[in-house]
């Protein structure tokens, strides 16, 4: 299986938002707070709050480059005494300088620790910026609230701010989203904004009503179940990987990535075993071996919000980088720096990239999923043309994949359904195809495959 493709039909961008649940089921449900719930001085008694089945809350700290929430300490310490998993934002003032607000966060919420959140940029101004500068402006917050915490801020706001504010932005889809979405459904309103593919957390009303807290509080609920929340808050994604399509537990495990990274694994060394990659906001950093530690290599390509894809595209051993922009792959054929060595318009924009060698030989090839119709349309060359193999496969929701599952040096197509954590693959490209079952994972696992021992067919993973 040297050199085959081993790619991830990326649906879900962050790794962990395979699938997002409303307010009753698997979906954690949180709470955030500011000085507005603490009237006349009150305090808020977090035990009956972590009681009434909340496991997480928000914390204003800061705003602007003075104010500081007068009660973020106390909150921030009766979350923690309250075993609660917390998190802390900023309410972002545009009109003045990004870097100054982000010392200013970082120093009052201090060193963040295991069981703490990611950091929040609060969006909700502008500031009077154009839409432009508004964008540069958010980029430099991040950015320097990262290098400060180590850890990838979530952007909160909400979906008619984003799109008047910042032109509907993409640039940002690669974080991780709190949206604030008052529509009185059972998930936020969709298509979300700015290009996110899915939302981590959902504050879905102002006016809940909780014991131990006096007065109106907003709610919120996060994508998934418990367990994801976390492991979101220990940052580290881990990789749950089996050597065989049977029932069981992970045969290896590792710790690679930040979270919301799109996870891939390809054979980046051409030595017929696939090895864990990850692509953030236009860069990928690949390990070159199945073992918990730092990327090996850094790769600049591709742009924010892309689709990231690999294979063997040149047939000469080794799988390198791809992104699939909006109808378009983007094909290069080294593991350096650089513009596309290929570029092939195939789909449509919408479709969710797959890449396999779908006939014996040769290199790896294009192809994509088309999920309004649950269609797979392959193509056996990288250049333009019309499909050479269409397999309608799956049900609505599902996430696509391809590998080779029974060593023949054939890939074929196969999906991963989030609602019950199953693996359906096919086993050819006739229509009399049969299917391979397989339940591995949990509700909220992002979906891998990929032979991880050089064992000469591909296997099935997920990122937690």
């Amino acid at each position: 299986m040297r050199g085959l493709s081993k790619v991830i039909g990326a649906l879900a961008l962050l790794a962990v938002l395979a699938s997002c649940q409303p307010l009753s089921g698997l979906g954690a449900n949180g709470l955030d707070v500011s000085g507005w719930q603490h009237p006349n001085g009150a305090t808020i008694d977090w035990a009956p709050v972590r009681a009434s089945g909340r496991s997480f809350a928000f914390v204003k700290a800061t705003e602007g480059l003075s104010y500081t929430n007068p009660y973020f300490g106390v909150d921030w310490a009766g979350l923690q005494a309250n075993g609660m998993l917390r998190g802390a934002y900023h309410y972002g003032r545009p009109e003045l300088d990004p870097a100054r607000q982000a010392d200013f966060f970082v120093s009052v919420i201090g060193g963040l620790t295991r069981g703490d959140l990611p950091p929040v940029l609060d969006l909700e101004s502008s500031g009077n910026l154009g839409a432009d500068a508004l964008v540069g402006w958010v980029a430099t917050f991040l950015s320097r609230v990262q290098a400060l915490t180590g850890r990838r801020p979530l952007i909160y706001t909400y979906p008619n701010f984003w799109k008047n504010a910042t032109g509907d932005s993409r640039a940002f889809a690669g974080q991780l989203l709190w949206i604030a979405d008052y529509n009185g459904g059972s998930a936020p309103t969709l298509p979300l904004p700015g290009g996110w593919r899915d939302w981590a957390f959902w504050q879905h009303t102002s006016s809940g009503s909780l014991p131990g807290i006096v007065g109106s509080v907003d709610l919120d609920v996060f994508c998934c179940d418990d367990a994801s929340l976390i492991l979101l808050s220990d940052q580290a994604p881990v990789w749950l990987l089996r050597n065989s399509l049977s029932p069981g537990v992970a045969d290896l495990r590792l710790a690679y990535g930040d979270r919301g990274d799109v996870p891939l694994s390809c054979d980046w060394a051409g030595t017929g075993i696939d090895t864990p990659g990850v692509f953030r906001n236009g860069r990928w950093y690949i390990r070159l071996s199945n073992t918990t530690g730092r990327g090996d290599v850094s790769v600049g390509f591709g742009d924010p919000g892309d689709i990231p894809v690999c294979g063997d595209w040149d047939g000469n051993g080794t799988d390198t980088p791809g992104v699939y922009r909006r109808g378009v792959f983007y094909l290069r054929n080294s593991l350096t720096t650089g513009v596309a060595h290929v570029a092939v318009p195939f789909g449509n924009p919408g479709d969710v990239p797959v890449a396999g060698r779908w006939k014996p030989g040769g290199p790896a090839t294009i192809g994509v999923y088309r999920p309004g119709n649950i269609t797979f349309y392959l193509r056996n060359h990288n250049t333009v043309g019309v499909p050479d193999e269409i397999e309608p496969f799956g049900n609505l929701g599902d996430q696509p994949l391809a590998g080779d599952w029974n060593g023949d040096g054939v890939d074929t197509v196969g999906v991963f359904r989030p609602p019950s954590a199953t693996f359906y693959l096919r086993t050819s490209h006739t229509p009399q195809s049969g299917t391979i079952t397989m339940p591995y994972g949990t509700r909220g696992d992002a979906p891998l495959v990929g032979d991880w021992t050089g064992q000469g067919h591909d296997a099935i993973g997920v990122v937690r």
